[in-house]
């Protein structure tokens, strides 16, 4: 019978333990299309990606869940991300580069800071 107790004790405890999770719709405003979810600055927060031909929208998420907007301005890429959008440390550099697919050929915009603060730029790189 006692262990009968402490287990219900246990299960009760633990299902009031487990808290719910909820989440808050917030508008985004991106001005470019082909969008992605990645970490682009090392904080472990998802950021909010939009490029276009010159340009690269960031919206870095902050911890308290709201975003700051950034737009990089970057050499012209040949090929938008038409069919693939895809972000990883390609050059090993520590920053996230963008690979975009599309068209006859891929665009690599390679990632470099030039101050600790989200001041990124981006080198295009074609590859048809």
């Amino acid at each position: 019978m006692k262990s009968i107790f402490t287990l219900a004790t246990i299960l009760a405890l633990s299902t009031t333990a487990i808290g719910q999770i909820s989440f808050t719709g917030q508008g985004i405003g991106t001005s470019r299309s082909d969008r992605a979810v990645v970490d682009m600055n090392g904080d472990f927060l998802d950021d909010i990606v939009s490029v276009a031909t010159s340009s690269v929208q960031v919206f870095f998420q902050q911890p308290d869940g709201s975003f700051i907007e950034e737009i990089i301005f970057t050499s012209p890429a040949d090929n938008l991300p038409s069919w693939s959008l895809a972000a990883a440390d390609y050059d090993g550099n520590g920053y996230t580069d963008l690979l975009y697919g599309g068209g006859n050929g891929v665009t690599i915009m390679m990632a470099f800071r030039k101050s600790p603060i989200h001041n990124t730029s981006f080198l295009s790189v074609q590859i048809s």
